[in-house]
C-alpha cells in the first residue's frame, strides 16, 4: 500500500490449520478509513452488541488498545464460559499483535495507523475450548499469524483476479 493512498475498503481472508493442535483458525478482514464505509460500519458494530456475539476492541492488555483500531467479532456462537475466555483474553490480544505486526514491517504505514480502522471477523470452533489442555500460546500464535496474514492479503490484493482465474477449476470447497 503506497504511504498516501485512500484506503476506502479492503478486504482479506486468511485459514490457517495447526496439524499438532488440530485446530483451524479463519480471519476476515476488513480495513479502511475511518471516514469510509468500515468506519460506519465499525461504529455501528460497536454500538450494537448481540447475544452469542462478542464484538471486542482488539487489546495488547486489559488497557491498552492496538493501532489501528480493531473490533473482533465473532463467527461462531458464543454459549459457554470458556468459549467467552478464549474470545475475549487469547483471541482478540492475538489479533491485536498480528495486526501491530503489519504495522512493525510496514505493511500498514504507521502514518496511516491512526486513520484506518479494521473489523476482524473470527472463527474460533466451540468444539476447542472443550478440549483438555490446550496449549493457549501455540492458540495464541497460530491467531496471530493467521490475523497478519489477513491484513496483507486485504492490502496486497491477494489472492489476485489472474491467481483465480488461472485456478477456479482446481479448487473445491473443503
Amino acid at each position: 500500500m503506497a504511504i498516501g493512498e485512500q484506503v476506502q475498503m479492503r478486504v482479506g481472508q486468511s485459514w490457517m490449520h495447526d496439524e499438532f493442535l488440530n485446530i483451524s483458525a479463519e480471519t476476515e478482514i476488513l480495513i479502511g478509513e475511518i471516514s469510509g464505509p468500515v468506519g460506519k460500519s465499525f461504529a455501528q458494530l460497536f454500538g450494537s452488541q448481540l447475544d452469542g456475539q462478542y464484538c471486542v476492541l482488539a487489546k495488547l492488555n486489559k488497557k491498552i488498545q492496538v493501532r489501528p483500531n480493531t473490533l473482533v467479532i465473532n463467527k461462531a456462537d458464543i454459549d459457554d464460559q470458556r468459549h467467552q475466555e478464549l474470545f475475549r483474553t487469547v483471541i482478540q490480544t492475538a489479533v491485536a499483535h498480528g495486526v501491530l505486526d503489519c504495522v512493525r514491517n510496514s505493511e500498514i504505514p504507521k502514518k496511516k495507523a491512526n486513520d484506518l480502522v479494521i473489523i476482524a471477523n473470527i472463527w474460533l470452533d466451540p468444539e476447542v475450548c472443550e478440549r483438555e489442555g490446550l496449549d493457549e500460546k501455540q492458540i495464541f500464535t497460530l491467531y496471530r499469524d493467521n490475523a497478519a496474514k489477513a491484513v496483507h492479503k486485504a492490502l496486497c490484493y491477494e489472492p489476485s483476479v489472474d491467481w483465480l482465474l488461472e485456478k477456479q477449476d482446481n479448487l473445491l470447497h473443503q
